[in-house]
């Protein structure tokens, strides 16, 4: 008794599509993500919003303050899912019809979501918590009550959520961009 081997029918010329707008994009396009000239002004001080990403992404011995890295931590923890999930959800469809930058921007604006979502969660707790006197200074209010509230966050382990958040410069400052090789 011999077993028949099932066959395929119907129309794969989006498959090959696919696999030319694929290798049209590999080595022809680069997505970067940071900050850029057009967002590295800040309101007030004089240090721009590079100098105080850096300070951040790599952290300050001298400064004492430890690394909380928004961009390059977050994209190797979740770039992968949140990127993916972009991918096969929305813009499968970009490539197939050979919109190679368009689907790079896609991209792009997965990866400052997944930088985002960074800055709301505190890396997903990977960040370092605020010491009690930073909290006690990022709060309002009297001295009693602020001693309460900040006693009151790290015991419930949220004192790492509002981290780089308050004036939320650096956060709207991240942007991507797509650049030809």
């Amino acid at each position: 008794m011999s077993v028949k081997k099932p066959r395929m029918y119907g129309d794969l010329s989006q498959l090959d599509s696919l696999a030319a707008s694929l290798n049209a994009l590999r080595g022809r396009y680069r997505i970067r993500v940071g900050i850029f000239g057009d967002k590295n002004s800040r309101k007030k001080g004089a240090l721009t919003n590079a100098e105080i990403g850096a300070v951040h992404e790599y952290g300050s011995v001298e400064r004492k303050i430890p690394q909380r890295s928004f961009l390059k931590t977050p994209l190797i923890m979740k770039g992968e899912e949140f990127i993916g999930r972009e991918i096969r959800e929305k813009h499968l469809k970009d490539l197939m019809y050979r919109d190679v930058v368009g689907f790079c921007k896609r991209l792009g604006k997965a990866a400052e979501n997944v930088v985002d979502a960074a800055f709301q969660t505190g890396c997903w707790g990977f960040w370092p918590q605020l010491k009690y006197r930073t909290l006690l200074g990022k709060l309002r209010g009297s001295l009693e009550r602020r001693r309460q509230m900040a006693a009151e966050q790290i015991e419930e382990g949220a004192s790492h959520a509002s981290i780089l958040i308050q004036s939320a410069q650096l956060r709207r400052a991240i942007a991507s961009k797509v650049v030809g090789v």
